[in-house]
């Protein structure tokens, strides 16, 4: 298989931590960030070998980019979601 091993699905946790995760088309590159938007891990295939250096370093740039964005609204979502519950609490 190309794909990654062990794909997250969006905002699973691991050890507790809500990691964020976006694949590219061809699945071959895997990126995981937290919901402050750090980067937590990268996966790649095999496949994901067969590129140049320069190719795998963009690739994993624009993903970790990607998943960063995603982290950041899952952790705003987080924060509504919690401010609409504190509010219906009072």
């Amino acid at each position: 298989s190309t794909e990654p091993e062990e794909e997250e699905a969006d905002g699973e946790e691991e050890a507790g931590v809500q990691l964020f995760s976006v694949v590219n088309p061809s699945d071959t590159v895997l990126v995981s960030a937290l919901m402050d938007g750090r980067t937590q891990r990268v996966k790649l295939s095999p496949e994901a070998l067969k590129q140049t250096e320069s190719e795998l370093a963009q690739e994993i740039i624009i993903l970790a980019e990607l998943a960063r964005q995603k982290g950041l609204a899952g952790q705003r979502t987080y924060l509504l979601e919690n401010a609409a519950q504190t509010e219906g609490l009072q």
